[in-house]
């Protein structure tokens, strides 16, 4: 995914750092791959908040994805909530992970 949206580029730069200093295992190893890579899925998430921007269908137009609109938001919610479950260190109780 190429873009030129220059928040968005530092927020990736961070989310991809972080990743790597906690050693985060985010891919599958079985299955389908995932159209949308892990870092560009919590990019795009903390992209969406920090910009204030009110829907996920808004952030689906502006980035172009060649992913389907229901595909972003099923990876949203899967990877967003564990990778914030994880760098809040516990604040979320584990029976809402499932």
């Amino acid at each position: 995914m190429n873009t030129s949206i220059k928040p968005y580029n530092f927020i990736l730069t961070k989310v991809t750092f972080l990743i790597k200093q906690l050693n985060l295992k985010l891919r599958k190893h079985t299955g389908r791959p995932l159209s949308i890579s892990p870092e560009n899925i919590l990019a795009l998430g903390i992209f969406k908040q920090k910009q204030n921007i009110k829907t996920i269908k808004s952030v689906w137009q502006i980035f172009n994805l060649k992913c389907s609109y229901k595909t972003l938001v099923v990876l949203l919610k899967k990877f967003l909530f564990r990778f914030f479950f994880i760098i809040g260190h516990g604040f979320i109780p584990p029976c809402l992970l499932s």
